[in-house]
């Protein structure tokens, strides 16, 4: 039996809404995954994240160079 069959099972994770913000934080998101990486980036402006996405370390980097995020 896993957890999932439990009767009273409850999740280890609770997921709570992000803040909203007033879109001056600047998220900067590394992913290779084409699909995660829109899902994320749709995630984080609909909540007024400003998101710069990009699909690797060295693009990261070459980033930072010439901006700075705030997360």
């Amino acid at each position: 039996m896993n957890q999932a069959d439990e009767p009273n099972h409850k999740p280890l994770v609770k997921s709570a809404p992000l803040p909203r913000t007033d879109g001056t934080r600047r998220v900067l998101l590394v992913m290779q995954n084409l699909i995660q990486r829109e899902h994320l980036y749709d995630i984080l402006t609909h909540h007024g994240f400003s998101v710069k996405t990009v699909y690797s370390n060295d693009r990261a980097l070459a980033s930072l160079r010439h901006e700075r995020p705030d997360v």
